[in-house]
């Protein structure tokens, strides 16, 4: 089920709150009259650096084959579904489908306007020929490969989550696919050989966007996979001809799956710089500087709480958690997770109108709360900040990132009929924390 949600999201006495102004990243100054912003500044740069080295991967994987096996497919109440799927087929298949829902807030709803497509469950489906299995392990490990994912130190297991039939007009507006279970960090989706034009992917995070159009002549030939991380916004457009008969799976690390290797750290000059950075903070809290007690990364993944944990990271998160931990555990650092949250408000003439949180003004509610150590355990409820949380979070520019993703819980205050109201934003997105060991986060 898709993540459609709209929603609020109360105070919580227990969460961090800070009023401040939107420029309060600004560097601090302490008693002596000297800035104290260096610190986290190369802390910064040091981390920046590490991300960008030795890490190979990207948001979405797209792959078009010529060769694949036919998977012998069979739903109940058909049968054998032969390929390419010819137009006679997919309508007469169409009448064992029932209309694919989506989720939005805690119901389950179907609406055309949003999404329209036709299902067939998991448990309907068989496939007859004993090397699609082979296929679909070749096929996640080259999604691995092109997502940056780790497999030498993680179980991965995968699942068949629906079958999607796509006619004239089908479409899915921009989304997020829900984590469906502990430990899912993907989804991917298998086209098989069917005729059909239109149907492009638009997938969006922070780094970029890509479209992936696999509609055409060949379309009857091949089969294609796609994939991504699943906190990804994506839109599928609609179908302009033909049927398209697609897979749907769930890719999933096994809930038991170890957390990022603890290897030796490297002697290369990333590794080196992000040694002396943090050491030179520990330094400075040792002689009792006015500098910040903590450190805060926006990761550039989100994550769901039940998913808040090493060893569900994706991309460059995991990558830079990677290299991280050795180094935290030779000078004597704690890691963690956490929640931040930004809420920004402004008045709209219509609920329909198009909003631009870069046009909202900030009410000064930043938050963060729900630590938990690398493994999951709660550490606190709520982190202490002494310098505020804009004086320890990073990177810079770190506030425009928590509006990467188009869908935020919301709140509308006061609309009446066509007259302009307040609407509420929450955005939400998930940080790693370091703090040295043995003080209180």
């Amino acid at each position: 089920m898709s993540d459609y949600s709209r929603g609020s999201e109360s105070d919580d006495a227990n969460s961090a709150r800070i009023s401040e102004p939107y420029h309060s990243d600004r560097p601090r100054i302490d008693d002596t009259g000297s800035y104290d912003h260096h610190y986290k500044t190369n802390v910064e740069e040091a981390i920046k650096a590490s991300i960008d080295t030795k890490y190979e991967g990207t948001f979405a994987h797209a792959e078009s084959m010529n060769a694949a096996p036919n998977p012998g497919l069979e739903v109940e109440g058909y049968g054998p579904i032969p390929l390419p799927l010819v137009p006679s087929s997919a309508r007469a298949l169409i009448g064992v489908c029932e209309q694919a829902p989506f989720g939005q807030g805690e119901r389950t709803v179907v609406d055309k306007e949003v999404r329209d497509t036709w299902q067939v469950n998991a448990e309907k489906v068989r496939f007859t020929n004993p090397c699609w299995g082979d296929f679909i392990q070749k096929s996640i490990e080259n999604v691995c490969a092109t997502l940056g994912v780790v497999v030498d130190d993680t179980e991965f297991k995968y699942e068949l989550h629906k079958l999607l039939i796509y006619e004239g007009g089908s479409h899915f507006l921009p989304h997020v696919d829900s984590e469906k279970q502990i430990g899912m960090f993907a989804t991917m989706v298998v086209i098989m050989p069917s005729l059909f034009e239109g149907g492009a992917v638009h997938l969006t995070n922070g780094n970029g966007n890509k479209v992936i159009d696999v509609g055409g002549p060949l379309s009857a030939f091949q089969t294609t996979v796609l994939a991504w991380y699943t906190d990804i916004m994506h839109e599928i457009k609609p179908i302009t001809s033909g049927y398209r008969l697609a897979l749907s799976y769930n890719l999933i690390r096994s809930s038991s799956g170890s957390l990022p290797a603890l290897l030796a750290p490297t002697r290369d000059a990333s590794t080196a710089m992000l040694t002396e950075a943090l050491s030179h903070w520990l330094e400075g809290i040792a002689r009792g500087e006015s500098i910040p007690k903590k450190f805060a990364w926006l990761l550039q993944h989100k994550y769901s709480r039940m998913n808040m944990r090493a060893s569900a990271l994706k991309g460059p998160d995991m990558h830079l958690v990677r290299r991280l931990r050795p180094i935290a555990k030779e000078l004597g650092l704690e890691l963690g997770l956490a929640i931040v949250s930004t809420k920004v408000m402004n008045g709209y003439p219509s609920e329909e109108d198009h909003y631009d949180p870069s046009e909202m003004w900030m009410e000064g509610d930043n938050r963060m709360k729900f630590l938990v150590d690398l493994e999951g355990r709660v550490v606190c409820d709520a982190p202490r900040f002494s310098r505020g949380l804009a004086g320890e979070m990073m990177p810079d520019g770190w506030r425009k990132r928590m509006f990467d993703s188009k869908l935020s819980l919301r709140e509308y205050e006061g609309y009446t009929g066509n007259e302009a109201g307040t609407v509420f934003h929450w955005y939400r997105r998930t940080a790693l924390v370091i703090w040295p060991k043995g003080t209180e986060p």
